[in-house]
Order: C-alpha cells, then sequence, then structure tokens
C-alpha cells in the first residue's frame, strides 16, 4: 500500500513489476514470472504481485547468483569511475563535494547523504546533503559532532588522507533500510579526501602567492613612505592578504599614558571608521 498521503500512479506499478523478478534472481533462480492481481490504480485495497519461480540445482543457482553479483558490481565500478570523472572536472571544492553526496546516493540504499567537513582555509564548517533538507542535516551533523548517537543515522565514515582529516560522509537511513555498504562509503569517503586535498592545495598556492605579492608592494610602497600614518596605511592594506583577514587597523599606543591612537583602518565601512 502507500502510505497516507501518497496517491498510487501508474508509472510506481510498472515500476514494481520490473524490481521485483530481481529478488528470486540475485539467489540464482532463474524463470521468473510476474503478475499483477490486485492494484489500488484500478480501486483494489492494495496492490499485490505474484511471483513465481523455477527450481534448479544448486550449482545451477550458485552460479546464476554469482553473475548476478558481477554484474551489480560492474555497475557500481562504473558510477565509482564517472564520479571519479566529474571529480576532476569539478570547478571549485563545493562542485566536487555536492557530486560525491549524490554519487553516493547513487550508489549506497539510504534515505540520504551528508558530508560534514570542517573549517578550512578561514571557512566555515560546511554541511552538504542530499535526499534531506538542510536544517536536518545540520542538526543531525551537530548530534555527532557532540558524541550524542542518533536512530536516525546508518553508517558514518571518516573523510581523511595522508594530509590530514577534514570531516565525515554520513549515511540518513531512518527507516533502517540500509544494507552493509560500509567499503563503498569508504571509497566515496576516499574521493571526497582526494578532492579536498587538490582544492586546498591549490588554496595555499594561491594564498602564498598573494602573501609574497602584498609583501612585495609593501616593501617598494615603504621607500616612497613620508609620513608614518601612510605607512600604518599601507601596512593595514597588506596585512589582508598577508594573513587572510577581512580588515585591519593599525594603532600606536603609549604605554606610558595608556592610550592608543587608530593610525590607519582598512575594509570598514566609513560609519564605522
Amino acid at each position: 500500500r502507500m502510505k497516507p498521503g501518497f496517491e498510487p500512479f501508474p508509472a510506481f506499478c510498472s515500476l514494481s513489476l520490473g524490481l521485483s523478478p530481481m529478488t528470486p534472481r540475485l539467489f540464482g533462480y532463474d524463470n521468473v514470472v510476474v503478475t499483477e492481481e490486485t492494484c489500488q490504480n484500478r480501486g483494489d485495497d492494495r496492490c499485490t504481485i505474484r511471483v513465481h519461480w523455477e527450481e534448479t540445482d544448486a550449482t545451477t543457482r550458485k552460479c546464476q547468483a554469482l553473475e548476478q553479483r558481477n554484474v551489480l558490481l560492474e555497475r557500481r565500478i562504473e558510477m565509482f569511475q564517472d564520479t571519479v570523472a566529474e571529480l576532476v572536472l569539478a570547478e571549485d571544492v563545493d562542485t566536487a563535494l555536492d557530486r560525491v553526496v549524490s554519487a553516493a546516493s547513487r550508489a549506497v540504499l539510504a534515505q540520504g547523504f551528508i558530508v560534514s567537513i570542517d573549517a578550512l582555509q578561514g571557512n566555515p564548517r560546511r554541511v552538504y546533503s542530499n535526499g534531506l533538507d538542510a536544517d536536518e542535516a545540520e542538526h543531525i551533523v551537530a548530534r555527532i559532532l557532540a558524541g550524542e548517537t542518533c536512530a536516525a543515522v546508518g553508517e558514518v565514515v571518516e573523510i581523511a588522507s595522508s594530509r590530514r582529516h577534514y570531516g565525515l560522509l554520513i549515511a540518513y537511513d531512518p527507516e533502517g533500510i540500509m544494507l552493509d555498504d560500509t567499503a563503498v562509503m569508504q571509497g566515496y569517503a576516499r574521493l571526497a579526501a582526494t578532492a579536498l586535498d587538490s582544492a586546498t592545495s591549490i588554496e595555499e598556492t594561491r594564498l602564498e602567492a598573494a602573501r609574497g605579492r602584498a609583501l612585495l608592494t609593501l616593501s617598494e610602497a615603504l621607500t616612497d613612505i613620508a609620513s608614518i600614518d601612510a605607512m600604518a596605511m599601507s601596512l593595514a592594506r597588506a596585512t589582508l592578504d598577508v594573513i587572510g583577514a577581512d580588515r585591519a587597523i593599525v594603532t600606536f599606543a603609549d604605554w606610558g599614558n595608556n592610550v592608543a591612537r587608530i593610525a590607519a583602518c582598512y575594509g570598514y565601512d566609513a560609519a564605522f571608521e
């Protein structure tokens, strides 16, 4: 039966009829026949599908089951390869992590997935989700980071590389339908870590280059500066690129009188300055 509040629709009937034969085939049974006996779309109280299959000997059944398993594993490998290709083409870390979450949701049977990334390069902690809303994802991450148990969580794996720990990949499974797919989740967690390694290396290189340019500009400016206040303004401007700040204030302290004079502000609006 459809859950209360959800109406039956023909496309779902077709999906159910297509999926029903897969169960006996996964266990090596062949010659499967599926018959729809009742249907809510036709006014029946519930949908009923009867599945028939033929008994086979143990050897044949085992061979067919292994063949089905190989097909499923090949599909998972193809999906993993597609995800790697998508990550290579990702323009930034946000896009890459969104693609990791989306790919994990296609490869692992769970209602949703969450990626929680620790603060990086001055950016705050970020949470990406698929299959649940952002507020619920934030709530679940907060509980896990606080060391609390969460019944809605099916599996949690660490996103980490040889360089550092980045965060967590979390399977959202409130109805307990998830199978043992820890190895698959760990694979996608390693992909996320690889994407973050690449992104943080690029960001660190960019910051170092910006620092070098800022220090060079400051040293050149100091040769032409005629006043202490002008030097302070040059220092305030350079500070933003050197340490990655948003705003800077340079003050001169008079320790004897316990006062300080603001010599330069940079990055503030005029009223606050």
